[in-house]
């Protein structure tokens, strides 16, 4: 990906593979930003936080659940760099790879540790809601993604 004469520019294999190249930015991008310092967090969090509490009092934010909030909003910026560093590098930590690469590849095979079919299909399971989980997170507040 470059900019040319103010426009991003793919090449034929990025735009192939869209997702992976989208992805990418998109890790980077989401790394960066855990790491600055941030003032605050989306006012859906608040209410999140707030519920949970079974809190019904009407007024503002008044700071009352601020850190449980920074909690909250901080897990949420680190399931969305989960999701997309699973995707930018092809799921190298998806149970069927790992299960392959075990099996056929790169791996020593211990004879002492055979995980059963139906385990790595519940570990692929999980591991596939834990990646649309972090996708779900950030469509949800991708609009929230400053400070």
């Amino acid at each position: 990906m470059y900019l040319h004469r103010g426009k991003y520019r793919l090449s034929k294999v990025e735009c192939w593979n869209l997702d992976h190249t989208l992805a990418k930015v998109i890790f980077d991008s989401l790394c960066q930003f855990k790491v600055l310092e941030r003032y605050g967090y989306p006012n859906k969090i608040f209410d999140i936080v707030k519920a949970k509490h079974n809190d019904t009092d009407n007024t503002e934010n008044n700071g009352k659940y601020d850190k449980e909030c920074i909690e909250l909003w901080e897990k949420n910026i680190d399931d969305m760099i989960f999701s997309f560093k699973e995707i930018s590098t092809d799921y190298k930590n998806s149970p069927f790879f790992l299960d392959f690469e075990k099996n056929y590849g790169k791996i020593p095979q211990d004879k002492s540790d055979k995980t059963k079919e139906d385990e790595i299909l519940k570990q692929e399971k999980e591991y596939r809601d834990r990646v649309s989980h972090g996708l779900q997170l950030f469509s949800e507040y991708f609009q929230a993604l400053w400070d």
